[in-house]
């Protein structure tokens, strides 16, 4: 299950990777024409966005280099934007004699701030997000309410809708954050409960559940493939003279190196319960058929083992006929081929 779980993860990784470069990238050309455009008539935009275009570079670059973690490099952007949505409010509050003038533009401002609480609950928890969006709308406030009682109190009505607004939000976002971590707990425990039913605990490898599942799949769809059955030799021995612990270690460590040499996806592993040292592998005809042969029981009778085909039996198989006869064929001895 960690396997599968580590594989969700990376494939999650590398989505967000993809989409982070893509807005980054796509932000990049209208900051640029912003700064080009206007840098000569605010001094704001001509410091300050030279460095954010740095930073957007920077961060296209550490977003294709997988030794950096994507949650480092989301809490760092969280942090700079934050910072660049603070400075800018200061400057605005600050820079201004007549701050009915700018007003338009603080309140622009504050509807950026959804967007930064957005990205707080997609890679913190949501209640220390929850937090931090208190601590940050505090600020503002705090900083807003100092400036407007001593320049402008009229426009300290305006200021609290405005902080009213961006509190619903921040509660709205709450509560859609907690629906969502609520669904994927119940996805995720799902997905445990059904690895559990179709996984052999000891070798982590499908049981024989998810065999049969797989056969009646290839059976349906009409499509050749090999059952074989693999045990390990003298096992008894092993168990006898070393303990049960020890066999443990020796059927999950077969059963890992059996996995690392399977050929792609057409060739499945899976682990029997009736006998317990022993696997199946099932392999799809696009691996073997090139060289299938059949071998009657009287052919070759120096050979070991016995080739028959499943095609030669009467009516249609199913795969628990099929588990079936695997399973009484390999109880004959080794070197069983069927």
């Amino acid at each position: 299950m960690n396997d599968n779980l580590h594989l969700l993860s990376s494939q999650q990784d590398r989505r967000r990777r993809r989409i982070y470069q893509a807005a980054t990238l796509a932000c990049l050309p209208s900051i640029l024409l912003v700064w080009i455009q206007q840098r000569d008539a605010n001094s704001f935009i001509n410091y300050i966005y030279p460095a954010l275009i740095v930073g957007a570079l920077g961060w296209s670059i550490a977003l294709g280099w997988p030794r950096v973690r994507v949650a480092q490099i989301e809490r760092l952007v969280l942090l700079v934007v934050a910072a660049f949505i603070l400075s800018k409010y200061l400057f605005l509050l600050w820079n201004t004699s007549e701050l009915r003038q700018v007003w338009a533009e603080i309140e622009a401002v504050f509807w950026v701030i959804p967007f930064l609480f957005i990205i707080g609950y997609l890679v913190m928890h949501r209640q220390i997000a929850l937090l931090l969006s208190v601590v940050y709308a505090t600020l503002m406030l705090a900083i807003g309410w100092i400036r407007l009682m001593e320049a402008d109190p009229g426009l300290l009505l305006d200021l609290v809708r405005l902080h009213a607004r961006i509190a619903g939000i921040a509660l709205l976002l709450f509560i859609l954050a907690k629906a969502k971590d609520d669904l994927y707990e119940t996805q995720r425990a799902a997905f445990e409960m059904q690895w559990a039913a179709n996984t052999d605990a000891l070798t982590r490898l499908p049981n024989r559940r998810r065999l049969t599942a797989l056969l009646d799949q290839l059976i349906a769809e009409q499509r050749r493939c090999a059952a074989i059955v693999v045990d390990v030799d003298h096992f008894k021995r092993i168990n006898d003279a070393h303990g049960h612990a020890t066999g443990d270690l020796v059927l999950a460590e077969v059963g890992e190196r059996l996995r690392q040499h399977l050929r792609g996806e057409a060739n499945r592993l899976a682990r029997r319960h009736r006998r317990r040292h022993a696997c199946a592998l099932v392999v799809e005809a696009v691996a073997w058929s090139r060289r299938r042969r059949r071998v009657s029981d009287d052919d070759e009778p120096s050979r070991a083992g016995r080739l028959r085909s499943l095609d030669d039996r009467s009516g249609r198989l199913t795969a628990a006929d099929v588990v079936e006869l695997v399973e009484d064929r390999a109880a004959g001895g080794r070197d069983h081929v069927l």
